[in-house]
């Protein structure tokens, strides 16, 4: 999976300048209001705009980025995928809580309340590490599948979606090695982070609407399709 060329396609957009302004506004106001619930709206709109750039990619256009023309349908259409999202990332959010309760409740020392955190996080990380391998690339693949069926049934069908992501395991590692990557470059303090508010959603469609086409095959784009419950 080339991690190079799914940057510069988006560079080839004549509009790529407004379409990543207006990116990185929506996720700079998403991650910001996060703590008082109104940035999952935000954070809707994004999963939204990013399953049309899947839908983009598998249809084979050559400027996968859409206009930010229709901030309400983003939100229509991605809500399912927060959905999906939050519930794939349960074990990841459960664990984290668990963690800082055991932090802030203990009787004892900063240094005590640490030590247990972090031997609870330290027992739990191999069991995390290993359901993450397989729930990342199974959440990318049921976007691919909403892409084409906007139903957020499609997030729960586990068997089907296991069983595709089974018989394509070199497809699904190699997103995952590409989706790692990108992941740390836009981890790094500062320059990443800055970057990472205009591209890491462009950037994560991309590789996702490569890895569907690759599973699930190109699909021709239906413009007027919506999501539905």
């Amino acid at each position: 999976m080339n991690i190079t060329r799914a940057f510069s396609i988006i560079f080839e957009d004549r509009d790529w300048t407004s379409k990543l302004i207006i990116t990185a506004i929506v996720t700079a106001f998403s991650a910001l209001l996060s703590p008082v619930l109104v940035g999952l709206a935000g954070w809707a709109a994004l999963f939204g705009y990013e399953i049309d750039i899947i839908r983009n990619v598998r249809s084979g256009s050559p400027t996968p980025l859409p206009r930010w023309d229709n901030f309400s349908r983003f939100i229509a259409n991605g809500t399912p995928v927060l959905i999906g999202f939050i519930v794939y990332n349960l074990p990841n959010m459960l664990v984290s809580c668990c963690s800082w309760l055991l932090l802030q409740s203990s009787g004892g020392t900063m240094i005590a309340g640490g030590s247990v955190a972090l031997g609870v996080g330290c027992c739990l990380f191999p069991l995390l590490l290993v359901y993450n391998v397989v729930a990342l690339p199974l959440l990318a693949l049921a976007m691919g599948r909403y892409s084409e069926d906007p139903r957020v049934e499609v997030f729960f069908q586990f068997a089907s979606l296991f069983e595709q992501l089974r018989t394509h395991t070199d497809s699904a590692l190699q997103w995952l090695i590409a989706f790692i990557i990108v992941n740390i470059v836009f981890a790094i303090p500062l320059i990443g982070w800055f970057i990472g508010l205009a591209l890491l959603i462009p950037v994560h469609g991309i590789l996702a609407g490569r890895f569907a086409a690759r599973v699930l095959g190109g699909k021709p784009r239906p413009e007027t399709r919506q999501r539905g419950f």
